[in-house]
């Protein structure tokens, strides 16, 4: 109950809970006991944490609770339970996984294949149904082949895809699960990579403009650390979070104007140590805070969400609650 004390003393209102796992050791494996017919055949569930509890003790308080389901990648359990389902590597004949480090394998399952979809729904509306006020998917995506060079030719999916059509395949998921979200009672949120804010994605088939016509909230991962040297003409885009936000923002907007989605960014509450020396920059509560005033002054935002990989927060950045 930490977490809910300090949405208590704060600003705060929310939180976000992984109902599926995002621990290496079992990345994918459903938290809680489950009665989605498809997690019980396959086993891919355990009974960790008392949802209903949880649930009822944020009501109990005023919090607003968001499910997050990581849809394509991260669910290694989903990829080896049902090998028919993932991406393939070609090199290996197995699934396709992500490498970022030696001791991490991230599992692709194959955005074309519409089992993953029914089953990321279905869990999602049980969500909705045990009283998560909003279903969250996280890499609703292609695989951003980034960490080797080797990725893209060990990539095989069920089919390749125009940009065109992996546009119109992650609208296509939104769409059905849009309807099934909000017909079981709660809102629709997406994820998207931070980039995609400025222009569609022909790799990740994000295009946030098709992608708002399906979703409640959609949140760029905007975190100024991921952003490039010269980007935005700074030397080193970490060093103006305000700015940073305030760009993305209004780039973002540009897309979904006019559309159902609002805009709610995550931000960034973490120093991000895998750069070179010369550009790490040490995120303290006054960057964070910066983030929170660029969202704040922008008209058209929907509040923001703060991000640590590790749930380490600067409360010191956030106003104590009124």
């Amino acid at each position: 109950m930490k977490y809910f004390d300090i949405i208590d003393a704060t600003e705060l209102n929310a939180i976000v809970i992984d109902i599926k796992s995002d621990l290496r050791d079992d990345l994918g494996l459903v938290y809680y006991d489950s009665q989605v017919p498809i997690v019980r055949e396959l086993g891919t569930f355990k009974p960790y944490m008392d949802l209903r509890a949880i649930l009822n003790e944020a009501r109990r308080r005023g919090i607003y609770t968001i499910a997050r389901v990581h849809m394509f990648s991260h669910d290694n359990v989903l990829a080896e339970a049902k090998p028919e389902w993932a991406a393939k590597d070609r090199t290996t004949g197995g699934i396709f996984y992500d490498y970022p480090a030696p001791s991490i394998r991230y599992a692709w399952l194959d955005p074309w294949n519409e089992n993953v979809w029914d089953y990321n729904i279905q869990l999602s509306v049980e969500a909705a149904l045990l009283g998560f006020d909003e279903i969250q998917y996280d890499y609703i995506r292609f695989p951003s082949l980034e960490f080797s060079p080797t990725d893209k030719d060990r990539l095989l999916l069920s089919r390749e895809g125009t940009p065109e059509e992996r546009w119109a395949n992650i609208t296509e998921v939104l769409k059905r699960s849009h309807r099934a979200i909000n017909g079981a009672g709660a809102f629709f949120s997406v994820d998207v990579f931070g980039y995609t804010a400025f222009g569609p994605s022909r790799l990740l088939g994000q295009n946030l403009s098709m992608m708002a016509e399906y979703t409640d909230y959609i949140s760029p991962m905007i975190y100024p650390s991921h952003f490039n040297p010269g980007e935005f003409g700074f030397d080193n885009p970490a060093k103006y979070p305000y700015e940073v936000i305030q760009k993305s923002m209004s780039a973002a907007f540009k897309q979904v104007e006019g559309k159902r989605a609002l805009l709610r960014p995550w931000l960034q509450d973490f120093t991000l140590i895998w750069v070179p020396k010369e550009l790490l920059v040490e995120y303290t509560p006054a960057e964070v805070r910066a983030q929170i005033r660029a969202v704040e002054e922008f008209d058209a935002s929907a509040g923001w969400i703060l991000y640590d990989s590790t749930n380490v927060y600067h409360v010191e950045a956030l106003k104590p609650a009124e």
